[in-house]
């Protein structure tokens, strides 16, 4: 097996290099400034990323655009987007493996991936890094960055995602039955576009859960997800939270408990699943909705996604709060 290029390149393309990344000429193009922007660890997947590597790779990104001209302020978003671009590519590949289409508009997409991505990204949480990286032990300053970040990463996500498309594809695919099979390709690449927003921007919510969480003191276990489920169906509202309000689930309390051998009853795990699934109903149907509307679906998509992962961030911190979390 070849050496992988990108983990032992020649020392004359490396541009930038910071402590877990490193910005190298990208020998496969034909423009000068053409640069790849890599974690310093091979890894197979993007959600796979330490939080230091994941921060790292933006920051390069950033001081890479700023290197090759353009505005400060321009150049950051234009890198963010950039960043949250290639994020989306990652999980158009995840829409076919959560069950595309019909798995999307069941809901049943969300208990499956907060089961396959929330463990990685509790582990990932460290207080200790993020007193490093942002130069203070105050947990509340390092709050408000981490919700910050998190929803201008939302934000992006839709303006990416709402420049590629259009209310015409939509409601195309919203009266075309319950797949994408056999519909023209633009309609079939939209589906694929908003499944993945959905899944990215639950994703970048998943991850501010966990390191709030972790913030706070409060665990939080894919494997026992009532936490995460109450947070984002009291956020989300609607249908998703009268489920979980009738299941008794309300914010800042534990009502499922597990048996002896810390296995759910099939009773109670059947209930949070239903719940997920009209979670993930209703984060599909947001995304459906704003881009219904014809020419300011970028900016519809940006502020939303902003105010969805706030909407988020405020409950969580309710909840950890009423649950004994201190940030002190």
């Amino acid at each position: 097996m070849e050496p992988c290029p990108l983990c032992s390149p020649a020392a004359d393309r490396v541009l930038l290099e910071s402590e877990a990344a490193y910005a190298l000429t990208d020998s496969s193009r034909t423009e000068e400034s053409e640069v790849v922007v890599v974690p310093g660890r091979h890894v197979a997947r993007v959600d796979r990323l330490t939080q230091q590597e994941h921060d790292d790779v933006l920051d390069l990104v950033e001081e890479v655009r700023e290197g090759l001209g353009g505005r400060k302020g321009d150049s950051a978003w234009g890198a963010l987007k950039s960043g949250i671009g290639n994020l989306l590519k990652g999980a158009k590949e995840e829409f076919s493996e959560l069950g595309g289409w019909a798995a999307m508009r069941s809901g049943e997409w969300l208990w499956e991936l907060i089961q396959k991505s929330f463990q990685n990204f509790w582990e990932r949480a460290n207080v200790d890094y993020f007193f490093r990286k942002y130069g203070t032990h105050d947990k509340k300053k390092i709050r408000g960055v981490l919700v910050a970040v998190a929803a201008k990463n939302g934000a992006a996500l839709g303006a990416v995602t709402g420049a590629a498309v259009t209310a015409d594809e939509v409601t195309a695919l919203v009266t075309a039955g319950e797949g994408v099979v056999g519909l023209p390709t633009n309609i079939a690449i939209a589906a694929t576009a908003m499944g993945a927003e959905a899944i990215l921007l639950l994703r970048i919510e998943l991850q501010l859960l966990a390191n709030l969480g972790k913030l706070y003191g409060v665990s939080l276990d894919a494997d026992d997800p009532e936490d995460i489920l109450t947070i984002l169906a009291f956020s989300v509202g609607g249908s998703a939270a009268e489920a979980a309000g009738k299941f008794g689930m309300k914010v800042g309390a534990k009502v499922a408990e597990r048996a002896v051998k810390g296995v759910f009853r099939k009773d109670l795990l059947a209930a949070l699943k239903r719940i997920a699934a009209k979670i993930g109903v209703k984060v599909l149907q947001r995304s459906i909705v704003r881009y219904t509307v014809p020419a300011v679906s970028i900016g519809i998509g940006a502020g939303w996604n902003y105010f969805s992962v706030k909407a988020v961030a405020k409950v969580a911190c309710r909840h950890f709060e009423a649950r004994g979390g201190k940030l002190e």
